[in-house]
């Protein structure tokens, strides 16, 4: 019997390539929406390392009003930031979602056609082992019509 060929392969590789793709766009879209979240989340952590160092202050005594000041300046900077950032973390979000959508697109579509090629191989299986299960009874049969006559002659 002949090598299983697949005739939908070619189709298969495009699918693969153009999933591979959108994983690569949807890898670049996550990577731009977690930018810009550390981004906002940098200006926290830095007014959090200040809240920090302005209690240890007034533990020691040595802090003065000054130091509260620019504690409060850095967090309402903080929210400026985080506010001025609301709309471009949403786009990027919604890019990010975006480029999901088309990626589990992409990777149902490969695997539609993976699915077609794993039933079509099971059924060549299913041929192959039928052809072999022929040809066995074939030999069987040709050495049963053979094989009496000389059996009997063989007999002790």
């Amino acid at each position: 019997m002949k090598k299983f060929s697949f005739k939908l392969q070619r189709i298969l590789d495009v699918r693969e390539k153009l999933e591979l793709e959108q994983k690569n766009k949807l890898a670049i879209a996550a990577a731009e929406y977690q930018q810009v979240l550390l981004k906002k989340d940098g200006t926290y952590v830095k007014v959090e390392k200040a809240r920090t160092l302005a209690f240890e202050n007034m533990k020691q005594n040595v802090i003065d009003i000054r130091h509260l000041q620019n504690l409060d300046l850095l967090k309402s900077q903080a929210d400026l930031l985080a506010f001025s950032l609301a709309p471009e973390i949403e786009e990027k979000k919604q890019k990010m979602e975006a480029q999901k959508i088309r990626f589990n697109k992409a990777h149902k579509d490969k695997r539609a056609i993976e699915i077609l090629k794993e039933q079509t191989f099971k059924k060549y299986k299913v041929l192959l082992d039928k052809e072999e299960t022929d040809a066995m009874d074939e030999i069987a049969k040709n050495f049963s019509r053979s094989s009496p006559n000389s059996y009997q002659n063989n007999t002790f």
